[in-house]
């Protein structure tokens, strides 16, 4: 008798969390036709840094919360970039000068950065950086997290149905997306994940062992 196939939950579940593309391209055609918003499955408990931060303020918030990267925010909450603890690396390896030329661009819903590469925020990538600590940085260091973020700002509004957030998620090869109010310039509300989405879509499909033959 051929072995029971696993049901889709317990596949999805074994996926790694750098998932490619084409597993959420996939996603795309399984999803039943009564989907959620981003509003339903993203994260509220949006940790977010200050433009104005000193760099050791930015590695000790990082590591003090075990993130890897976090959404740049305004004083009234509006996403303005992202940063990552691989900018603060870079940082470090660049000189002051090379750093903030390259991220004098304004904001941008662009995924991309000047060498077509996605920042790593959005990447889900980070945490296999360098540790960074706060006592590496000099204390006097005049930068701060506004000159060496990525002003390149991607997301969606609450009210955007899974199926157009797993196709941007597709299109631009995304893991992580910000989730903003409706009618507001970019207030985070929350943070979406392909994680978020694939679980979803993991819970929606029944077991296939339910339904086979003898079950």
């Amino acid at each position: 008798m051929p072995p029971r196939p696993a049901s889709v939950s317990a596949v999805l579940g074994r996926l790694p969390e750098a998932l490619s593309h084409s597993v959420l391209t996939v996603c795309l055609v399984l999803m039943p036709a009564s989907v959620p918003t981003a509003r339903d499955l993203m994260t509220d408990s949006v940790l977010a840094a200050r433009a104005d931060w000193s760099l050791s303020s930015l590695a000790s918030f990082l590591t003090t919360h075990d993130i890897s990267g976090a959404p740049v925010v305004s004083d009234q909450g509006r996403a303005i970039g992202v940063v990552s603890l691989r900018d603060l690396v870079r940082h470090g390896t660049e000189s002051a000068s090379a750093d903030r030329s390259s991220r004098s661009a304004p904001a941008s819903s662009d995924a991309s950065s000047d060498d077509g590469t996605p920042p790593a925020f959005y990447l889900g990538r980070g945490a296999e950086a360098p540790d960074v600590a706060a006592h590496d940085l000099p204390a006097d260091a005049p930068a701060t997290v506004r000159d060496i973020m990525m002003p390149i700002v991607v997301g969606v509004d609450e009210t955007t149905s899974v199926y157009e957030v797993a196709r941007r998620m597709a299109r631009g090869r995304l893991h992580r997306l910000l989730v903003f109010r409706p009618g507001t310039q970019r207030e985070v509300t929350g943070l979406l994940s392909a994680i978020d989405v694939l679980d979803w879509m993991g819970r929606q499909a029944p077991a296939a062992d339910e339904h086979s033959p003898g079950a």
